[in-house]
């Protein structure tokens, strides 16, 4: 009887104050850069860079607690003190973002069209060397959103990928279906 392997970490991250680490066996999805007000506001910076993981891939750990549980938002555990480890903002009608409850890096963010897989904050991603090329290169951006609130300092054009004035058309429709157009974008 062979036993069960457990899958390969293909990429993990932490926050800036180490209380939270998490780690990903999916390779990373769409890698997106976003330019929204919001993730501007955030992030601190001109945007925010999300790479595209199913959920089930993701396990976070707190180093405070000890506890550690798959995906990265406490609604989905029962455990009290997993809520207090992570932070939920909930800054749109369509989505809720991840961070540390201790030192406030952004994580992560799920939309409520696409419950099943997480966006993981670029920015949190750490990279010791060990990475393998497949996965880093999936992890370069390739495709920008949400351009029209390009701070005029940035030049999309010269990053090379595809843009999108807001969401792709066909996400878009899918984020603002059942919210009858109360999504604020």
């Amino acid at each position: 009887m062979s036993k069960p392997t457990t899958p390969t970490v293909l990429f993990s991250g932490s926050c800036a104050c180490a209380r939270l680490s998490y780690t990903s066996t999916s390779p990373p999805g769409q890698t997106t850069i976003c330019f929204c007000a919001t993730c501007r506001k955030l992030s601190g910076s001109d945007s925010m860079t999300f790479t595209h993981v199913p959920v089930s891939a993701v396990s976070l750990c707190d180093r405070t607690s000890g506890l550690e549980w798959v995906g990265m938002f406490p609604a989905d555990v029962k455990e009290e003190r997993v809520r207090a480890a992570v932070k939920i903002l909930r800054l749109s009608s369509f989505a809720e973002r991840a961070a540390c409850a201790d030192c406030g890096t952004p994580l992560g963010m799920r939309m409520k069209a696409r419950m099943g897989e997480v966006g993981i904050c670029l920015g949190s991603v750490d990279d010791d060397g060990g990475m393998e090329e497949e996965v880093r290169k999936g992890l370069k951006a390739d495709k920008a959103i949400f351009v029209k609130g390009v701070p005029g300092w940035v030049d999309v054009a010269g990053l090379g990928i595809k843009t999108c004035e807001r969401f792709d058309v066909g996400f878009e429709e899918e984020v603002t279906r059942g919210f009858m157009g109360r999504a604020k974008l």
